[in-house]
Order: structure tokens, then sequence, then C-alpha cells
């Protein structure tokens, strides 16, 4: 989708000819139909492009151009209709409106002003949108606040001395209409936030320019409070931003009044660091304003590397394979024709000779006959996509027998069978594996049986994580210590950077050690305790817990 819009703006930009603009509104149209939905939006900021153009710029050129952009748009638009639409017209309606409300409903930012605000100020805290980029959007934001002053009221005359031009205005419309329709749903995704990254990183580039090539931004003297509409919006973005970051921390266990607190009080530093910033720019002498403008904006261009480099560093020197490690261990569960469906389900079958099918759980309405016509043999989900899966699907989920529990990073995702309670045939039909046999009556079949079973399964796979962790639950159930180490280290061997499995044992040792005082469980509790932060340093509860025994007299 984002690659398919910016071609359309850089052909739009770098190319008078007419044709390359028919394939510009080709490009977009691709970026809409053939990409994600959610690029209908770009609609805003290429409208823009053309009107200040049009109106601002007198380029009568851009009329000619903007016909053809659109023509291409609306040719595209047709294709897709005739060769797209007709053919499979009954599923492509059901997809726009699962994609459009019925996945998460009426947006609930419109459903009060105290909604919406939350909201404005929520979106891109789950994912870190900005901690991510701190200073790249804190530059953005200047970039923002001269283009506004120089826009709102139109004058013609600062837009010259400033030379806006119509790339400026789709920018920062692209921004403004992505965040604003992104956070009404405030989807939380990474993926999803990556077309406001490029425009974010664009802003943040030409504000450097401006200020390295000593572009006179403000030239008013009522600087501060023309810029007052503009500065309160984007400092009260960035005090939502202190506030979500530092609360979970120092502000974890402080009441609603404190936390209020610190959100004003925050709102109130980071508007007068912009306006303290702008008035530097106005009054100081502008020899020493040269000085400290390239000293910030090279103190800026170093942190940002720096930071970025430092950040894809600590990542290799720590990199986790658990979702490969998962997905080989899958292939040693399942009879062949399993199929399998749930948050987790493409992820962990693309090393695997396994089918998946992508269905989501908890949308506004869920369809009862997902199960009936799709012969789901397994589900893998998340904590929280089980909890809506047993709300849509009550019946199945009860019924619905675990097999393993694997662990992508700290987020646990379960292996259920559903096969033989979904209404269909061909998954009712659906042969146990081994694994399944002797998994599925853990608590009821006889040791001999099970060790039977273990023994057939262990021949044809002796290198697994779920076969072992069984294994270590049965001999933990019989008090076999020896054996539940032995299968449980062996689990981690097949999984080395698995550091959840690692926190697993870890606290098994470290409870034992508190009894029996016996150094060696200390030992090994340490061990695995510093080898799981060597993955997950940032961890609570794995820095509590190392914490707590270090401190076991």
């Amino acid at each position: 989708m984002a690659f398919w819009g910016f071609l359309a703006i850089v052909i739009l930009i770098y190319s008078e000819n007419k044709i390359l603009a028919l394939a510009a509104g080709i490009a977009l149209g691709c970026s809409i139909f053939f990409g994600k939905l959610i690029g209908v939006v770009f609609i805003v900021p290429f409208a823009m492009y053309f009107l200040y153009e049009i109106y601002f710029q007198n380029k009568s050129s851009s009329k000619v151009k903007g016909i053809y952009f659109l023509s291409g748009l609306l040719l595209l638009t047709a294709l897709w209709g005739f060769f797209v639409y007709l053919p499979m017209q009954s599923h492509v309606d059901s997809y726009i409106s699962e994609q459009v409300y019925n996945n998460h409903g009426m947006p609930q930012a419109f459903l009060s002003v105290s909604n919406f605000i939350n909201m404005y100020l929520a979106f891109g805290h789950k994912s870190h949108l900005i901690a991510r980029m701190f200073i790249v959007c804190l530059l953005a934001s200047f970039y923002f606040i001269a283009i506004g002053y120089n826009i709102f009221p139109f004058n013609k005359k600062n837009q010259e001395k400033l030379k806006i031009e119509s790339v400026d205005i789709f920018i920062v419309t692209l921004i403004i209409a992505f965040y604003m329709f992104l956070m009404l749903w405030t989807y939380g995704p990474l993926r999803y936030q990556l077309v406001l990254i490029y425009p974010a990183c664009a802003s943040a580039a030409i504000f450097i320019s401006y200020i390295w090539n000593r572009k006179k931004i403000f030239n008013t003297k009522n600087i501060t409070y023309k810029l007052l509409h503009l500065i309160i919006p984007i400092s009260i973005l960035y005090c939502s931003y202190f506030v979500f970051e530092f609360n979970e921390t120092i502000f974890a266990q402080s009441t609603f009044n404190m936390k209020q607190l610190f959100k004003f009080s925050g709102m109130a530093l980071v508007a007068l660091l912009y306006i303290f910033v702008i008035n530097i720019w106005k009054n100081w002498h502008s020899k020493a304003k040269r000085k400290i403008s390239k000293n910030f904006l090279i103190l800026s261009i170093v942190l940002i590397t720096g930071i970025n480099i430092y950040r894809y560093y600590d990542w290799t020197v720590r990199p986790t394979y658990s979702v490969i490690d998962n997905s080989y261990d899958l292939t040693s569960l399942l009879s062949e024709n399993a199929l399998l469906s749930g948050s987790y389900a493409s992820t962990l079958t693309i090393e695997t000779k396994y089918n998946s099918i992508i269905h989501m759980f908890g949308v506004s309405n869920p369809d009862p006959n997902f199960f009936k016509r799709n012969p789901v043999t397994h589900l893998l989900i998340d904590r929280g996509n089980e909890q809506r899966a047993r709300k849509d699907y009550p019946a199945i989920m009860k019924k619905a027998a675990i097999l393993t529990t694997y662990y992508i990073g700290a987020t646990s995702v379960n292996l259920y069978r559903v096969a033989g309670h979904t209404g269909n045939s061909i998954a009712d039909s659906y042969q146990l594996s081994t694994y399944e046999k002797f998994a599925l009556e853990f608590d009821s079949v006889s040791d001999s049986l099970f060790q039977e079973l273990a023994t057939e399964y262990f021949n044809a796979y002796p290198s697994n994580l779920s076969g072992n962790i069984l294994i270590a639950r049965h001999a933990m159930r019989n008090k076999n210590v020896q054996k539940f180490e032995s299968s449980f280290l062996k689990a981690i061997e097949f999984s080395p950077t698995n550091y959840t499995q690692m926190a697993l044992l870890a606290r098994f040792y470290m409870d034992r050690y508190q009894k029996s005082h016996n150094l060696k469980d200390k030992n090994n509790a340490l061990e695995l305790y510093n080898k799981a932060l060597r993955y997950f340093p940032q961890s609570v509860r794995l820095n509590k817990e190392k914490k707590e025994l270090l401190n076991i007299k």
C-alpha cells in the first residue's frame, strides 16, 4: 500500500508528462485495491496536493495532470470492478464489510468526546511509534509548526519566503489524515503505522534543510500567540507519550489525581519547550542563532543515527528463534491432514507441511458457520484471541482440547484440537497423531500406555520441544525429579533461545533452593536467569525473580 501510494506522488513531483500522471493514478489505485483498503485515505493528501497547486500556485498544467491522474485512478477502479469484484461479488462484499466495520464495529472515538481525546492521545503507544523515533518526531513537529505558521491564515507572501511546495502540503495532510483515520480504531500493530513513518522522516529531513540553509521561518512579532493553535495539540501528543512511557514505572501506584497532575504538567512543559525554541529563533542574534541551530541539527543527526545503530546492534547480539523452533516442533505433533487457524497459525506453519486459514476472532459479527464450512482441525491462538474465540464459538471452545503451549517471546500460544466438534465432516474424520494420543489422555491414560506412546513418538522424533515438556510434566506428577530436570533441559536444548522456558525451569530451581538451600540449585537457577535475561534484559519479572533469588539466605 505505502509503496504504490508514494510511487504515485514521486511520479507527480518529478514529471510533467501526462501519461506518467495517468500511471500515477493507476499506482494509487493499486495501493487501494491491491494493497490495503485504508489506502483510500491517500485520496485526501492527493486532493490537497492538486488543490494547492491549482489555486495557490496557479499552475494551470496541474489541472491537466489532475485530470489524467483521476483518469488513471478511475481506470484501475473499473478494471478491478470488472475482473475482481463482479466475478466474486459476494466474497468481496463480505471481505470489505468485514474490513471496514465488522472487525472493529463503530469507531469508539465517535461515541463520546472523552473517547475521542483518549484515542487521539493513545494511538501509537502500544506499538511505541513515537518512542522508536522520538527525535525524528520532534523535528517533524517543528516542520509542522513552520508549515502551519506560513499557511494559516493563507498568506502568499509568507509562503513564497519559505517556498512552501505542493509536496509540503501533501506530507502534512498525509500525516494528519492517516493519524486521524487510524486512531479512530487505535490500530495497534506497527505495520499499520508504517505509512506514518516515511512522511515523518521526510518532515524531519526537510526541517533540517530549512535550518541548515538558514531559511527565515518565523517573522511576526506575535509569533507565540499565532502558533498556539499548532503548539498545543502537538505538545499534548508528546505529553501523552511521556505519561504512557513512565506511568508503569514512576506512577504505577499513583492515584488518578497524581496521574492527571503529571499529564497537565507534562503538557505545559512540552508547550513551553516549543515556545522557548521558537522565540530563540526570533530574538537571538543571527550569528549566535546559526551556531546554535547547526549544533542542534548535528546533535540530532548524530543521536538519530547513533540510537538506531545501537538498537540494531542490540538486536543482533540477542536474536531469538522461538518461532522457527516452535514451527519445527509443530511438525512432530499433528497428522498430515491437519488444517490450522487462529492468530498464530499462519506464522507457525511457515516451516511446516500443514495448511492454515486466516480467520479473525472478536469481530463485531462473527461468522457462525465458519467451522462448518472450513475443515479446521486445530487452533493456534494467544490468550487474547482465545478469550475472543470462546465468546464467538463457546460450544466448540468448550470441547477444544489443549495439546501444548508455545512461547513466542513472552507471549503464550496454545495449540487446541477442535476436530470432532465443529460439524465439518472432513475435520471430524481427522486421525489423531501419536503425540495427540498420549497428550489428550495425559490425565487418564495408564503409566504403561503413556510410556508406550511416548516411546513410539520419541522413536519418530527424538529431538522435540513439546514431547519433552510433556514427559517432564509426567515425571513431576510421579515425583521423578531427575527425569523432570533432564526432560526440561532437553526441551531447552531444542529451543536454546526460548527464555520463557528457561525462566520456568529457573523458577523450579529457585523454589527448591528455598527449601533445600542446596547451592547447586541456586547456581542452576542463577545460570538460567542470566541466560534468559541475555535475550530479554528489559523483563521486569525476570529481573525481580533474579533479585529475589540473590536475596535468599
